[in-house]
């Protein structure tokens, strides 16, 4: 399948300094890996990120600087236990 899709125009949505990075259309596959440590996405627009929450040993995640993510993470790069589990929590908040 594509990994890559056009970004919708949605109106009243404000969009990150992502807008010029293609969409990840559906990265839930990616939990299907058991054992996966580290993830780098900061080339996509990401606009669903709750297959982390299935990441149960991701210790590193690296988005896209300046999207909606990387400022509800409060970085672009998240090595922290504790950051990766507050991040779980607000998309199990979000589902």
């Amino acid at each position: 399948g594509h990994l890559h899709a056009k970004r919708p125009a949605v109106k009243g949505v404000v969009e990150g300094d992502d807008a010029d990075l293609p969409i990840a259309a559906d990265l839930a596959p990616l939990a299907r890996i058991p054992h996966l440590r580290a993830l780098d996405i900061s080339d996509l627009a990401v606009e669903d990120a709750r297959f982390v929450m299935g990441l149960g040993e991701l210790r590193e995640l690296r988005v896209a600087p300046r999207s909606w993510l990387s400022h509800t993470l409060g970085g672009c790069t998240i090595k922290s236990a504790t950051k990766l589990a507050k991040l779980k929590l607000s998309l199990l908040g979000m589902s």
